[in-house]
């Protein structure tokens, strides 16, 4: 697909590749207190324990953090999996993506759309 060319899947008033490079390059990793983030209620995934320990195994040996995704106030958008894996390693401070520009609404899909894919969900 041609670079700025229009693609009807990114939704309403989103919907160009240039726009959406330019936010993924805004995008910064902070880092946060890991008791900063709030997890939902209900969980739209359980996550096997032969899954937990394998996330953590594979942090603590290849000393790499995927970041969660959370928004201003600290809810989990996407990452349960990973935070519950750097509890288990004990951190005090994990690393962030902060998204400010979704709904409430749409504060489900990144989680949703790991769910989906592929079956690789981190």
């Amino acid at each position: 697909m041609a670079k700025g060319k229009s693609i009807a899947l990114l939704g309403p008033g989103h919907n160009s590749i240039t726009e959406l490079q330019a936010f993924i390059g805004s995008q910064t990793i902070e880092h946060w207190p890991i008791d900063r983030l709030k997890e939902s209620e209900r969980k739209l995934r359980r996550h096997s324990r032969r899954k937990i320990n394998s996330l953590t195994r594979a942090f603590a040996n290849f000393k790499i953090a995927i970041p969660c995704v959370v928004d201003d106030e600290g809810h989990l958008l996407s990452g349960a999996a990973r935070l519950e894996s750097f509890r288990e390693l004990g951190l005090s401070t994990i690393p962030v993506i902060v998204v400010s520009h979704l709904t409430e609404l749409e504060g489900n899909v990144p989680s949703r759309v790991e769910i989906r894919s592929a079956g690789v969900a981190v």
